[in-house]
């Protein structure tokens, strides 16, 4: 399952050619929210995504600013807990915004700060992703302190994303790593190399990056933190759920002819 849960606006039903009546995530929220959340309501508010490694369900997310008032911290509580009972594995991607010293309390926060600070220490582990560029290290030095102040017991993970290993910018990773260690006190990072073409190739095509192909840079960076997130599911959860449910998503009804089309049509765009 992935969660898409940006409160600055969800991108990943676009990413990957998804076509939503509601968006799934604040849908079960609300569904929460009214006390009426079960199985069901999973399976009638989750999106499919077909990749060649398998399907993998989607809660897609709020294409705007999330608005004060529309997810409550119970209820996230709420469908964090069922998805744990439904899936072996869920992915809540989040956004960046989080509190501060400048906040105080609850009531100063804004909408993103709240959901985003209550989801990472809520989360069993944390991935945080930086990007390999100057101003993308120094937000993640600047946050880093307020990251580690929202987490409880989680392990966290970092990813510095997008470095650039062509000649012209030979040494960069160098320049970014003095900093990282320097403002944040980081030393140890997954490096994910830039690779433009294939990014570009699945975003225009609305696919997974798995699915341009299995021999890329990218994924070969990535393999170790896939590897680590896969030995955390614990066997007897892993067996429950692919004993009691081989796939939530084949219980689901089948995608519409016209949506079908739709996604056939993504790579000519």
């Amino acid at each position: 399952m992935v969660v898409d849960a940006d409160p600055r606006g969800g991108t990943i039903s676009t990413a990957w050619g998804l076509l939503d009546e509601v968006p799934g995530f604040l849908a079960l929220c609300r569904t929460a929210q009214k006390g009426t959340l079960d199985h069901s309501q999973v399976r009638r508010l989750v999106s499919r995504c077909d990749t060649r490694a398998g399907v993998i369900d989607v809660l897609t997310g709020v294409p705007r600013f999330l608005r004060e008032g529309e997810v409550e911290r119970d209820s996230v509580d709420a469908v964090f807990e069922l998805l744990r009972e439904l899936y072996p594995l869920t992915i809540v991607d989040l956004g960046s915004d989080l509190p501060d010293g400048a906040t105080p309390n609850s009531y100063s926060l804004t909408p993103a700060q709240a959901l985003t600070g209550h989801a990472v220490g809520t989360v069993d582990h944390l991935v945080s992703v930086i990007a390999a560029n100057p101003s993308g290290v120094i937000r993640f030095a600047r946050a880093h302190d307020d990251l580690r102040a929202q987490m409880d017991h989680q392990s966290v993970s970092y990813i510095l994303n997008g470095v650039d290993y062509s000649r012209r910018a030979l040494g960069d990773e160098a320049v970014m790593r003095e900093a990282l260690w320097r403002f944040a006190d980081l030393r140890e990072y997954t490096v994910v190399p830039f690779d433009h073409e294939k990014a570009r190739r699945a975003s225009l095509s609305a696919v997974p990056l798995t699915d341009i192909g299995e021999n890329q840079p990218i994924l070969s960076a990535l393999r170790p933190v896939v590897d680590e997130l896969d030995a955390r599911i614990p066997q007897g959860i892993r067996r429950r759920a692919e004993s009691e449910n081989p796939s939530v998503s084949s219980k689901l009804p089948l995608i519409s002819e016209w949506v079908e089309k739709v996604k056939k049509l993504a790579p000519l765009r």
